[in-house]
């Protein structure tokens, strides 16, 4: 049974789509640059002020529907970027043959003692490392995954970049790693 406060609604939303919605399809387009992703970004904005409709004001409605489009289009390009980073053991070597041999095993050298470092850096600094400063992804998803508070995480993004740096200096004092 749908209540006359929720018919209003139900009508103000209807209304806001078909005023503002290649609007907001042109907005989520400018960000994501995909028509069919922009598409998939509005059609959950909208999904989402369905699902809000009985506590979203009339004349905030539009606000509303331009700010959740951004922000979720923000959120899908972020998502990809963070897919579209390899991580550092599936890197392929960037070194262009154009730059010589010298070039290559420089990069291939280098490549390979980060690796090493890496490898020696305790496990819960490990992975925040790699996840923060390889891959890229941001402080809350990183330390969802670990299953750590985002304080807990940046504690060992940091306490791991000192290691890292203590471990990799060392290494190229001594020519290499032991």
């Amino acid at each position: 049974m749908v209540t006359a406060r929720g018919a209003r609604c139900e009508e103000a939303l209807v209304d806001a789509i078909r005023a503002h919605g290649r609007g907001l399809l042109l907005l989520a387009y400018r960000v994501v640059r995909d028509p069919d992703a922009a598409e998939e970004v509005v059609a959950e904005a909208y999904f989402r002020a369905w699902r809000a409709r009985g506590r979203l004001r009339d004349e905030n409605l539009p606000a509303w529907l331009r700010r959740t489009v951004f922000r979720s289009a923000i959120d899908l390009r972020q998502a990809e970027a963070r897919r579209a980073t390899l991580p550092l053991d599936e890197a392929v070597d960037v070194a262009s043959p154009a730059r010589g041999p010298e070039a290559t095993a420089i990069w291939n050298e280098e490549r390979r003692m980060v690796r090493a470092v890496l490898a020696r850096i305790p496990s819960p600094f490990r992975e925040a490392v790699r996840m923060r400063e390889i891959e890229g992804w941001k402080v809350a998803p990183a330390a969802a995954a670990l299953g750590v508070s985002t304080r807990m995480l940046k504690y060992y993004v940091a306490r791991g970049r000192g290691i890292f740096a203590a471990l990799f200096s060392g290494s190229l004092d001594t020519g290499g790693l032991a």
